[in-house]
């Protein structure tokens, strides 16, 4: 009998270890004031205030754990030192919200002085035990429905919330190192409905984004508009619900463009990179390479706008497609010999509709 009793103590004494504490605590959600059940809770290392940045970036070790039916959460083992406490629940903010991962992760001494002082920080001492307890706000939120200009939805898309910044810009809202799904449910379902949740107040823009498959990424914003600085805003106050905020893709504003390179003697170039950039602002919306068959450029979903078309790395060039030795139907390599080189082209294009074949000198390379 005294051998099973010691047994059985075994795993409970292996699991202690020295210079650690435990820390238990409630959460709570301040609306309702009901416990935060069944919820994500995890204790993060709050570092040193830093003088200087460090060489690299900081990976903090976290301690998770989870609450019970009455809000409460217990964890062991946490190694000595200041943690600050993050909680993941649906539709409510995370306590560190209006940090970025850098702030939580290298914070200078006016950032850490922050941090204490609105973020649930509590210091784990050596075999004592720690308590803290957790208010959550509910977040703001922001809902509505995607739909193409001709009536149908757009689903499986990831809609992405932008905030306006201090300085007047729109941006991505700050990610903390311990939070995975700082916006659940912000892609669209299949009938286009989306709903975006645990917003902090401010004002917002929406952005939808294009299919990775694309060679340029084209993103249409809250508005029915395909340029950043022509998005509308949605404002926010704490927990406030915006719905109604649809977007429709227009299709009938997006275009083909196509054509070809021809050098001044009007023969056509083989090789080069086109690319249109979005006046103003400089930002590539599109781009393509002359396609090796047709000697042809094409650039499709090209919205509506002004534009620099720019052409570089325009040459002519002589192509050897080069076979497997084992298998003849398969192409090991393609070896390309430079016969031309051209100069650099560049000129305004302005864009109404489709331009199916446009036609560009590019001038002899400078000597």
């Amino acid at each position: 009998m005294r051998s099973l009793i010691l047994l059985t103590l075994l795993p409970i004494v292996a699991l202690a270890q020295p210079n650690t504490g435990s820390v238990s605590g409630h959460i709570y959600l301040t609306d309702t004031q009901k416990p935060a059940r069944f919820d994500r809770v995890v204790l993060v290392p709050l570092p040193p205030a830093l003088t200087t940045p460090p060489a690299s970036k900081l990976t903090p070790q976290l301690y998770p754990s989870e609450t019970l039916i009455d809000g409460s959460f217990f964890a062991t083992n946490i190694p000595s030192g200041d943690y600050y406490v993050s909680v993941s629940y649906p539709g409510y903010l995370t306590p560190e919200y209006q940090f970025s991962a850098d702030d939580l992760l290298q914070p200078t001494p006016d950032i850490r002085k922050r941090i204490v002082e609105t973020i649930p920080t509590l210091t784990v001492a050596a075999n004592k035990p720690s308590t803290i307890s957790v208010s959550l706000r509910r977040g703001a939120a922001i809902s509505g429905t995607l739909r193409y200009d001709d009536g149908s939805a757009v689903p499986d898309v990831e809609i992405v919330p932008l905030r306006r910044s201090p300085a007047g810009l729109w941006a991505e809202i700050p990610q903390a190192p311990s939070d995975n799904s700082m916006f659940e449910n912000a892609g669209t379902d299949d009938l286009g409905h989306f709903r975006i949740q645990r917003l902090a107040a401010g004002e917002y823009t929406l952005k939808v984004l294009r299919g990775a498959d694309y060679q340029m990424p084209l993103a249409v914003y809250y508005g029915d508009v395909f340029f950043e600085k022509d998005a509308k805003s949605i404002r926010l106050g704490d927990g406030e619900e915006s719905s109604g905020a649809d977007i429709t893709i227009r299709l009938s504003k997006l275009h083909t463009i196509s054509g070809s390179l021809i050098n001044v003697s009007g023969q056509p170039i083989n090789s080069g990179h086109i690319a249109l950039f979005a006046v103003p602002g400089n930002i590539v919306f599109a781009s393509a390479f002359v396609h090796d068959e047709d000697t042809a450029f094409n650039m499709d979903l090209v919205p509506e706008g002004h534009y620099t078309l720019r052409v570089t790395e325009a040459r002519d060039v002589s192509r050897q497609i080069i076979r497997d030795d084992k298998d003849p139907s398969q192409i090991h390599d393609i070896k390309e010999t430079v016969l031309q080189t051209y100069g650099d082209y560049e000129a305004p294009l302005e864009v109404l509709s489709d331009l199916p074949s446009l036609t560009l000198t590019i001038p002899s390379k400078p000597k």
